[in-house]
């Protein structure tokens, strides 16, 4: 089995030849080296084994390796040799494996997928029967590639791709390598099959069961971002966000990358990540093409949608050429603009409403005021209500409010030194501050990147 006991087998055969006339084992062994060596040479030295030791244990082994030695050269005989082989050692493991081949080599001949697929059950379920593994020997992944050249179109329980997998785990290593490259061929033809027909349950069947066969992001990145949108879609999250970041590793510019940070976006959108928002544009600053910069601004406003920040969505989708603008994109425009409309008269209303509290003296009901006119749109009016708020009552509320009120007439430095203040604590108006510190700097980053 090994090339060292060969090699030994060889010298022995030299310096003795007469003992391997003698003992069945020794003159086994020999007939096994010839048929890797000389295989007519080896046909002809089991003809002798078989004339001198008829009773021998090796008999049967011997009859399979003529058989296999046939194959090639005289695929009838081979028939014929197998069959008889397995009618007179049912019993052994080498008339076993002969009634498998057998099969092997009877469903060679057929052009019918469906013959041949039930052929490929008769062999799995014999080998299952006898602990025999089929799948290792090259004939049976070849009568499994036979069917998948006939059956179209491809399917997720291509029995081709299982036997190859199979066989490329464990068998020799010419077999091994072979049936490796041949089943990660197989795999990426079955995968475009079902994303050009967006089948994304197939993908994800398919990643499960043969993770190994995954095309890699080095050599493959724009099918492995395919892929992991379909998981994205069918809810494996994490798997899909895995596979982006390795793609994004491999090739931080590009197409590719522009494509991942594509699937990346519609990720954020469906776990709710708001605060990915400001990251998205400036990715979206980045994209030399127009048409994945308007998509990425899509889900960006979408983000902002989900936080209730319409007129930054509105913003965002009015930056965008309309002809560049998807249907859905489209009408997230006008829904966002009719919503921002409507909440603008709605937030003028209120702000009045509670500016006259305010004056009335009401407790907190500047806080009330000033964001309803921040809201609606009139940074001014709120600025001037938050002036009035004696410093006695000037809390981290009024500190948050106030810095937006800078930031929305203008003053950004002054906005962003109030909400680095506020930012230190642990409450909802810190977590707020936090959110509002990476937008300023993400705006001053793409102003940079502009100029």
């Amino acid at each position: 089995r090994f090339p060292e006991g060969e090699a030994r087998l060889v010298e022995a055969r030299r310096v003795a030849p007469e003992v391997f006339e003698r003992i069945p084992e020794l003159a086994a062994a020999w007939a096994k080296v010839l048929a890797r060596r000389d295989p007519q040479q080896a046909m002809r030295w089991i003809e002798r084994f078989l004339l001198r030791f008829p009773d021998a244990r090796e008999v049967a082994e011997l009859r399979l390796l003529r058989a296999d030695l046939l194959r090639s050269r005289n695929p009838r005989l081979a028939l014929a040799a197998y069959a008889k082989l397995a009618a007179d050692f049912p019993e052994t493991n080498a008339g076993r494996l002969a009634r498998l081949r057998q099969w092997m080599l009877e469903a060679r001949h057929l052009r019918d997928a469906e013959a041949i697929r039930r052929y490929i059950q008769r062999i799995d379920a014999w080998g299952a029967r006898f602990q025999l593994s089929p799948v290792e020997d090259e004939a049976h992944w070849d009568l499994a590639r036979l069917w998948a050249r006939i059956a179209r179109p491809e399917k997720a329980t291509d029995p081709a791709l299982k036997h190859a997998w199979l066989a490329a785990q464990g068998s020799e290593a010419t077999v091994r390598a072979k049936a490796r490259a041949w089943a990660k061929r197989r795999f990426a033809d079955i995968v475009q099959h079902a994303l050009d027909g967006g089948d994304d349950s197939t993908i994800a069947q398919l990643v499960r069961a043969y993770p190994t066969l995954m095309p890699t992001p080095q050599k493959a990145p724009r099918l492995v971002v395919r892929i992991a949108d379909a998981l994205r879609r069918v809810g494996r999250w994490e798997e899909a966000e895995r596979w982006i970041r390795q793609v994004l590793r491999a090739h931080p510019e590009g197409p590719a990358a522009d494509e991942a940070r594509l699937v990346l976006a519609r990720l954020f959108l469906d776990r709710g990540q708001a605060e990915q928002a400001p990251r998205l544009l400036r990715w979206a600053e980045r994209m030399a093409d127009p048409a994945r910069h308007a998509e990425i601004a899509v889900v960006a406003a979408s983000l902002f949608v989900r936080v209730g920040a319409h007129s930054q969505a509105l913003a965002q989708l009015a930056a965008v050429p309309v002809d560049l603008l998807s249907a859905s994109g489209k009408r997230l425009y006008w829904e966002t603009r009719a919503e921002a409309e409507e909440a603008l008269h709605h937030w003028r209303e209120a702000a009045a409403s509670w500016e006259n509290a305010f004056g009335a003296g009401a407790a907190r009901a500047w806080l009330w005021s000033a964001d309803a006119w921040l809201e609606a749109g009139a940074p001014h009016r709120a600025r001037q209500v938050l002036a009035r708020v004696p410093k006695a009552q000037r809390d981290r509320a009024w500190r948050y409010h106030w810095a937006q009120a800078l930031a929305e007439t203008g003053d950004l430095r002054a906005a962003e030194q109030s909400w680095a203040e506020v930012a230190q604590g642990d409450d909802a108006y810190a977590q707020a501050a936090r959110l509002m510190l990476s937008v300023i700097r993400a705006s001053k980053l793409v102003q940079g990147a502009r100029r």
